[in-house]
C-alpha cells in the first residue's frame, strides 16, 4: 500500500520520503518495537546509492508459541502510528516523523509463511536486480517469482496452465548456485550499483542480446523500475563485453534443474497427464464427428457426456445424480475400445446425457 492509499483513506495523511539516515534510524526503532510480537524479523536491504526512501518494509513470521496474532490496532499503538491499513498479509502504518505533527513515514509490515520467509526477504532485497535475473532465465523457460524458482513446461501451458509452472526451490542459496552466482558475495551489501550489476551479470544465464532487444516504455519504467532502467540504458552499453558470448551453449539446463532439485518424477507426471488429456480429446473429437448434431447443440451434447459419463467395470455408464465431472471419469482408452465400446454407447445415450445435463442446470438455477 502506498501514499495514495493513505490519501484515499483519510484525505490528509502527508507521507514523506526519508533521507538515508532517517531510514536507518526509523527502521531500527520499528524493528525493536516489533521484535516481541514475532518469531523472525528482517528488513530487506535497499539498493545502493539510493537518495531517499518512500517507505520501510519489514518482513515478519508469526510466533509458534505465545502470541500468535496481533491486531493492527495493537501494533499501531505500539508503533505510535496515527493511521493503519490492512491489505492481505501486509499492514501499513502512518507513523509521525519525530518533531513534526503533519509529516508521516510509511511502514509496511509483511507477514510471511515460515517456508517462504528467507526467499521473500531475499527476493525483495534489490527487487530490480531479481527482475534482471528473471529476464535472463525466462529464455530457458525458468521463472523467478515471489515464491521462488519455477520451470515452465511449454508443452502443457495451453491445456494445463495452472500446472505448467513446476516449482523447483524457494531456497535462495540453491537458486543462486543454479544460476551460477556467488551467494557469499550477495550476503555482503553492495556498495555501488556497479557492484550489483557486475554480480548479476556474472550469472551463467545472462546474455546481453536479449536485453538489447528490449523496448522501453518511457512512461512507466523510469518510475516503476529506475534501477532496471539505469542498467538497461547506462550500464549495459558501457560494458559491451558483458554477456556477449553464451555460457549455456550445449548445456541442457532443464535436465540439470530437474536432477538438482529432485523434480524429475513430478515433471514426468505432468507430462503424462497432458498426454492423456490429448488422447482423450482426440477420441472425443472423433466421436463428435459421428453424432447427428451440429453447432452449439453438438458442443452441449459432448460436454454433457464428459460431465455425466462414468467408467465402471470396463464399461461406460451415466451417473444417476449430479455429475461425474473429474478429469479421470473416463480413463485413457485404446482405439479399439473407443470404436467397439464407447462409440456404440454414446450413440445410444447422448440424448439422455443431454436431457439430464439440462435438468441439472435447471435445478441449480431454481434452487433457493
Amino acid at each position: 500500500m502506498g501514499r495514495r492509499a493513505f490519501v484515499a483513506w483519510s484525505g490528509s495523511v502527508n507521507i514523506v520520503r526519508l533521507t538515508p539516515q532517517q531510514y536507518l534510524d526509523f527502521r531500527d526503532k520499528c524493528e525493536d518495537i516489533l521484535i516481541p510480537y514475532y518469531a523472525r524479523i528482517c528488513t530487506p536491504s535497499e539498493a545502493p546509492e539510493k537518495q531517499d526512501h518512500g517507505n520501510i518494509d519489514i518482513f515478519v513470521c508469526l510466533k509458534r508459541h505465545g502470541i500468535e496474532l496481533v491486531s493492527n490496532a495493537d501494533l499501531a499503538k505500539a508503533l505510535g502510528a496515527r493511521h493503519h491499513l490492512l491489505n492481505g498479509p501486509t499492514s501499513s502504518f502512518a507513523i509521525p516523523v519525530p518533531a513534526s505533527e503533519v509529516e508521516f513515514f510509511r511502514l509496511d509490515v509483511h507477514i510471511s509463511l515460515p517456508y517462504f520467509f528467507e526467499w521473500e526477504t531475499t527476493f525483495y532485497t534489490h527487487e530490480d536486480m531479481w527482475h534482471i535475473l528473471g529476464m535472463c532465465t525466462i529464455q530457458q523457460e525458468f521463472r523467478v517469482s515471489v515464491t521462488g524458482l519455477h520451470l515452465r513446461i511449454p508443452e502443457i501451458a495451453q491445456k494445463l496452465p495452472n500446472h505448467s509452472l513446476l516449482h523447483l526451490t524457494s531456497d535462495p542459496w540453491e537458486l543462486m548456485d543454479f544460476l551460477g552466482l556467488d551467494a557469499d558475495r550477495f550476503r555482503h551489501e553492495f556498495k555501488t550499483l556497479n557492484d550489483l550489476f557486475v554480480w548479476a551479470t556474472s550469472s551463467r544465464f545472462f546474455e546481453r542480446q536479449y536485453f538489447e532487444r528490449q523496448t522501453l516504455d518511457s512512461h512507466s519504467r523510469p518510475t516503476k523500475r529506475p534501477m532496471y532502467l539505469a542498467f538497461l540504458t547506462d550500464w549495459l552499453p558501457q560494458h559491451p563485453e558483458v554477456g556477449a558470448v553464451s555460457r549455456l551453449h550445449g548445456v541442457d539446463v532443464v535436465k540439470e534443474a530437474l536432477t538438482k532439485f529432485n523434480r524429475k518424477e513430478e515433471w514426468r507426471k505432468r507430462i503424462e497427464r497432458y498426454e492423456s488429456i490429448k488422447i482423450k480429446e482426440a477420441h472425443w473429437n472423433w466421436i463428435a464427428k459421428r453424432l447427428p448434431l451440429q453447432g452449439e447443440e453438438l458442443t452441449e451434447a459432448v460436454e454433457s457426456l464428459k460431465a455425466l459419463l462414468r467408467w465402471r467395470h470396463g464399461a461406460p455408464e451415466l451417473v444417476s445424480k449430479g455429475y461425474a465431472y473429474t478429469s479421470d471419469s473416463l480413463p485413457v482408452l485404446d482405439d479399439r475400445t473407443v470404436i467397439t465400446v464407447l462409440l456404440p454407447w454414446v450413440a445410444k445415450n447422448w440424448q439422455a446425457a443431454l436431457d439430464q445435463h439440462r435438468r441439472n442446470q435447471w435445478q441449480n438455477h431454481v434452487k433457493p
